[in-house]
Parts: structure tokens; sequence; C-alpha cells
């Protein structure tokens, strides 16, 4: 153990020394407590936390006192690698989500099958005078007050009928896809159906879409497609350019037959 690390411990009151010679302020251990500098390590090991661990030290220890330690402990690790687990997938999902994104052409059109999507759905945008912006960042804190971590960024559905027929952006939707709607209990739960979607990526902002919805409504029509629903505006991930300038990876996709 280094200086500043007994220091520390003393500080804490975690091990205070035997003698400290108060002419030099040196700091003097006696054999005993070398056993408590090995249980200390070795909690350490095993996860306990300092102030668990001056808990445990300060106490008389017997083998069933350990015992439930170690017991508890066992559970709280077990917990962790639940999380960790939950965790490393969560990274897989997003990688092979953006990477099978990047394989695209950005701001080319073309049909991609998809399966069925679940997504929370929230009429913010429909109140007068909303703001797009505004409303996602409500979902935002309400989603993360709820479940502390938002898995995908908020989206949007826009009605493909308006666009066509005017040219004009109606934000129906703000949506947000999730994993598993039995965690979502008190929210409204769409379900985006499989199929044929006619799709484009592109890598800019948000208000830039109508030209993206523009490309997609000429590649159905060029193809002699049908379409079967509203644009499906999801937003891949958030991020800052070089410049300081907030970019976005976009996928506008339209459910066709």
């Amino acid at each position: 153990m280094s200086i500043q690390t007994l220091r520390h411990y003393d500080r804490i009151g975690l091990l205070r020394p035997a003698y400290v010679n108060h002419d030099n302020n040196y700091r003097y251990y006696s054999h005993e407590q070398f056993l408590q500098i090995k249980l200390i390590k070795y909690l350490k090991t095993l996860g306990f936390s300092l102030a668990q661990i001056r808990d445990i030290v300060n106490q008389d220890l017997s083998s069933e006192v350990i015992i439930e330690l170690l017991r508890e402990q066992e559970e709280a690790v077990n917990n962790r690698i639940d999380q960790l687990v939950a965790l490393r997938q969560d990274m897989r999902a997003f990688e092979e989500r953006l990477a099978g994104l990047a394989e695209r052409t950005f701001g080319e059109a073309f049909l991609d099958s998809k399966p069925e999507r679940k997504v929370i759905a929230y009429d913010y945008i429909n109140k007068p005078n909303a703001n797009l912006a505004v409303g996602m960042r409500k979902i935002l804190a309400d989603i993360e007050r709820e479940h502390s971590v938002l898995k995908y960024e908020p989206g949007m559905l826009v009605s493909y009928t308006e666009f066509a027929a005017s040219g004009r952006v109606e934000f129906k939707k703000i949506i947000v896809e999730l994993d598993d709607e039995l965690d979502y209990p008190h929210h409204n739960i769409l379900r985006l159906p499989a199929g044929p979607h006619a799709t484009i990526i592109y890598e800019g902002a948000t208000e830039e879409g109508q030209k993206y919805y523009g490309k997609i409504v000429e590649f159905i029509s060029d193809h002699g497609l049908s379409p079967k629903g509203d644009f499906i505006h999801a937003i891949a991930v958030s991020y800052v350019n070089s410049n300081g300038t907030g970019v976005s990876l976009h996928e506008v996709s339209v459910l066709t037959e």
C-alpha cells in the first residue's frame, strides 16, 4: 500500500495506525494490522466499497457474518453481471444498426425489407403551435425519468398523403423505437408492419428531410409501387462534427406493396 493510500484510510477511519510519532508524523502499524490490511485488499477485489469495508472491519467478525456478507456481495455481483451482459447486447445491436446504415449510399432511395417494429407514439406535435424540437426534449425527459436510459433517438411519423399531394410536411406523431413494450405499460404503443419499405439514408439536419421525402415519392412512382402508410423518419444517432455543428444520421422509409 502506498503512503497516500494509508493516509486516506486513516482519514476515513478504515485503518488507523497503531501509533503516530507526533514529532515526525510517522505512522506505525502492528503485526495484527497486517491481517486487517490483507482483509481490506481482499474485500476490495470482491467489489466491496471502502464504506462497506470500513463497516465490516470495524465490527466483530465471525464465520457466520463473513458468509452472509459474501452471499450479499455475490448477489450484487450477479446483478452487475446481468447489467453488463444487457449493456453488451445493446452495444452490439446499436453497432449492427449503424453498420447496416453505413453500408448504403447516402441520399439514394432503395427497397429494404424490414421486420415489424414497435414504437412509443406521442402527440406533442399535434398541439397548437407545438415545436418539434421542444416536443422531442419533453419525450427524452419523460423516458429518462422513468427508465434512466434511452436506447433510441426520437423520430417522427410524417403524413405521406399530405406530402405527395401538396409538398407540405405534416408531422403526425413523435415516435421512439423500443425493444420490449412490457417496460412501457403506460404509453401508446404502435406496431409498424413488416414488409418492403422504400428507404433512404441521409446525414444532416432533421429539417432537410423534406428533400428526401420527395426522393422517396419519386422512387415509389418510378418503380410502380404503392405506399401503405406514412413516412417513418427515424434518427439513428446524433453527434457533433469537427466544426461544432450538430449532425444526425437519418433513415426515412415508407411501407410499400
